[in-house]
């Protein structure tokens, strides 16, 4: 793809090539497939399927146990130089040019930080040409599993029936990135798992984190364990 193209087509039929900055009309002609450039990363921990690497992770603890590769960056290793995480934390992008960021712990409270695409300075909304955003937190949901209908459901959430108002919760650790070209156009990517589904033990003040019991990580798992973490995909 040529440099600063957003759009890339492939005909499969004749094997030829085309990009382009914009994408106003698709071509009825048969064989070509339009794809827009993902600015993003690659999955929730790694920056690239195969991310760059130039040495051993830093000594220190903020470094080891976070970040799983890194390179350096104008003569510099640090927390910010990150191009994947170990598998409990979140690649946060923050430098753009150079495809690096943080390795972050997903929190009850959720996390935003964002870096423009075309520089490794820190993010300047008033300067960005575009931006990649990345949010990150582990979601606590409620999910009434005492008054649902189908058997299979009940029986799979049986552990976790009989708490405060008949819900159970799921938490579920969501990273969520939205990257936005010069022309103001965005894409997102959103990675959502489910950790566990707990027993609501007491309401308390009415929001999370809520007092739990009985969690179970196999409450994830199988046909009705991915209605745990619903909630989550769609809103979060």
């Amino acid at each position: 793809m040529a440099a600063n193209h957003a759009f890339i087509s492939f005909n499969s039929m004749t094997s030829v090539c085309q990009s382009t900055t914009a994408c106003g009309t698709r071509t009825a002609v048969d064989g070509w497939n339009v794809h827009k450039r993902w600015l993003g990363a690659f999955n929730a921990t790694h920056v690239d399927e195969v991310p760059a690497c130039d040495g051993p992770v830093e000594a220190g603890e903020r470094y080891v146990n976070t970040c799983a590769t890194q390179v350096t960056v104008n003569g510099v290793r640090d927390i910010q130089t990150c191009t994947s995480c170990k598998p409990k934390y979140a690649f946060v992008m923050l430098k753009g040019a150079s495809r690096t960021g943080r390795c972050l712990e997903y929190q009850p409270a959720s996390g935003v930080k964002c870096a423009d695409p075309n520089s490794d300075r820190e993010f300047d909304a008033s300067t960005a040409n575009g931006r990649i955003c990345t949010k990150y937190l582990e979601a606590q949901l409620l999910l009434r599993v005492d008054s649902m209908q189908d058997e299979g459901a009940k029986a799979h959430y049986a552990s976790v029936m009989g708490g405060y108002f008949g819900y159970a919760i799921p938490k579920c650790r969501v990273r969520k990135e939205t990257a936005c070209g010069a022309d103001g156009s965005c894409d997102v990517q959103k990675t959502v798992e489910c950790l566990k589904v707990c027993k609501l033990a007491a309401y308390g003040s009415g929001h999370s984190p809520w007092p739990v019991s009985n969690c179970a990580a196999a409450l994830c798992d199988g046909e009705y364990g991915r209605l745990a973490c619903d909630g989550a995909a769609m809103m979060e």
